[in-house]
């Protein structure tokens, strides 16, 4: 009798811990896609690929660029103006990035840009 008392004892304990183990847990994360949420005639992002210099014109007042790696870290941030805007992207290493362009309206649009 001790013996399958002690076998179902580990059997219990095994399963408990097993489903402690794989638990789920809530995380919340904002993920940046590239679906444009804003018309693409309001902003212009060339030469892409670009080496040192890229130039936005933005037909909107106000606009914020941020420049993201491909993990998601935030590498760069600049604020718009209307009409052309001149950026430096040469401290950048070659490869490809994450371009998001935020409006004062909330609209976003985020675009790949390739620096050569």
């Amino acid at each position: 009798m001790k013996k399958i008392t002690l076998l179902l004892f580990l059997i219990v304990f095994q399963t408990t811990l097993f489903a402690e183990a794989c638990l789920w847990k809530s995380v919340e994360h904002n993920a940046m896609t590239l679906v444009d949420q804003t018309d693409p005639k309001d902003f212009s992002m060339y030469p892409n690929p670009a080496k040192s210099t890229l130039y936005v014109t933005s037909n909107k007042q106000s606009a914020t660029m941020e420049i993201y790696s491909i993990t998601g870290k935030l590498l760069m941030k600049k604020d718009l103006v209307f009409g052309e805007n001149t950026i430096n992207v040469s401290v950048l290493n070659p490869g490809i990035y994450l371009a998001k362009f935020s409006y004062e309206d909330n609209a976003q649009v985020t675009k790949k840009l390739v620096i050569n």
